[in-house]
Formats: structure tokens, C-alpha cells, sequence
């Protein structure tokens, strides 16, 4: 069984062929009406020549411009004039070979007429094989309609965990602040050694961390030497 493409194929094979012999008989036509009107016979073939072949380039200018979406608009009008001057060229060859017009001459006068128009029409076939040949791109399927979709509810989020102000650490004391453990002095020996190290140039933080006392208890030896006997 032929496939489609294969009876494309054929087609095409034709088109070309009608092209190929209408184009054949109107050289020949448009050659000899070169030889009636007496040009010389080195240039008769430049009649048929220069009107066929624009009248092929027209045609084949158009495949080319639709191929590449180009407006093809004047290369018709091309087409129609040079198609018509081709035409006119073969009927007047056989009004001049016959020179007087019988059913038979009106008949030839037609055919070759008629040959400039089969090409067109072969070119025209050619170009909507090979040029606008794409498949036709499938019909869309109106879209079914579905049931709006419910909105849904937001998902619950986490609860987030209250942040709680870290705690707070005590300052440490400063040396010297606290009590810290050392030997124990009576009264007198104690005073006796803050005034010492005092008097030599100590801190009263360097001299209550020398003597293993608090900072304001030094303070305090210092203040009763002034004032009077310190208090345990």
C-alpha cells in the first residue's frame, strides 16, 4: 500500500515534469517567434530565455521568500506579467507561422497559451508541497472545566516555645571581697601587719589577699587605727 508520503513524492515528480516540458515548448515556441522577427540567430535563444527563466524565477523566488516568511506579494505580480508575456509570445509565433487564422491555428494558438500556465501552476504546486507541506498542527481540545478547587486550611504551626531570660550568675567578688581562708591574727598582730604593707606602697586589695582578709575588712583596720581599737 502507497504511504502518503510516497503519493507526495510521486506528485512532486509530476509537478516537475509538467514544469519541466511546458517550459520546453515554450522555449521552442518563444525561439522561432525570435526567428520571425528576424533577430539574428545568435541571440533568438536570449527571447525565450529572458522570459522564461524570469517567469521560473518569480515562481521559485516565492518558495524561497515563503520558506523564510518574506511578503511574496510583488514577486506575484511578477508572475501574472510574465506569464501573460509568454503566453502572448506563443500565440503570436502561431499567428505568424499560419498567418491566417483557421480552427486549427486558434486551437495551437491556445495550447500554446496554455504553456506558461502550466508551469505557474506547477511551481504553485511545488510550493505548497515543499514549502507549506508541515502538518497541520492538531486541534486543541477545549479544556474541561473542573470544580474550583476548596481552599484549605493554613496548617497550624508549631507553638514556639516561650524564650525564658537565662539567669543572671552572680557577679563574682572582687579580690579581696570575700573572706577568704588564711591564718588567723589577734587584733593587734593583724593591725600591726595592714600598716605594714600598707606603708609600704601595697593596695589595700594587695595587702587583704597578702593577709588572707577581706578587702573591707582592711578598710576597717585602717579606719580604727585613726579613730581608735578595731573591732573583731
Amino acid at each position: 500500500m502507497m504511504t502518503f508520503r510516497r503519493f507526495e513524492m510521486t506528485f512532486v515528480a509530476l509537478a516537475v515534469t509538467v514544469l519541466a516540458c511546458s517550459l520546453a515548448v515554450s522555449y521552442a515556441g518563444l525561439l522561432a517567434l525570435a526567428e520571425a522577427m528576424g533577430l539574428p540567430a545568435p541571440v533568438r535563444a536570449a527571447v525565450p530565455i529572458a522570459l522564461d527563466i524570469s517567469l521560473l524565477m518569480t515562481t521559485a523566488g516565492a518558495m524561497v521568500y515563503r520558506r523564510r516568511g518574506w511578503s511574496v506579494r510583488w514577486l506575484r505580480v511578477g508572475t501574472v506579467a510574465w506569464t501573460g508575456v509568454s503566453a502572448t509570445g506563443n500565440v503570436m509565433h502561431v499567428v505568424l507561422v499560419n498567418g491566417e487564422m483557421t480552427a486549427a491555428a486558434w486551437i495551437a494558438a491556445g495550447i500554446a497559451a496554455l504553456m506558461p500556465i502550466a508551469a505557474v501552476t506547477s511551481s504553485g504546486i511545488l510550493e505548497r508541497i515543499l514549502v507549506e507541506g508541515k502538518a497541520a498542527p492538531a486541534p486543541r481540545r477545549p479544556a474541561e472545566r473542573t470544580a474550583p478547587a476548596l481552599p484549605q486550611a493554613a496548617p497550624a504551626q508549631a507553638a514556639t516555645p516561650a524564650r525564658t531570660a537565662p539567669a543572671r550568675l552572680a557577679p563574682a567578688p572582687a579580690p579581696g571581697d570575700a573572706e577568704p581562708a588564711g591564718p588567723a591574727l589577734d587584733g593587734d598582730a593583724l593591725r600591726e601587719r595592714v600598716l605594714e604593707l600598707t606603708d609600704s606602697g601595697l593596695s589595700q586589695a594587695k595587702v587583704a589577699s597578702a593577709l588572707g582578709i577581706s578587702r573591707p575588712k582592711v578598710q576597717r583596720i585602717l579606719l580604727a587605727t585613726r579613730t581608735g581599737p578595731v573591732a573583731a
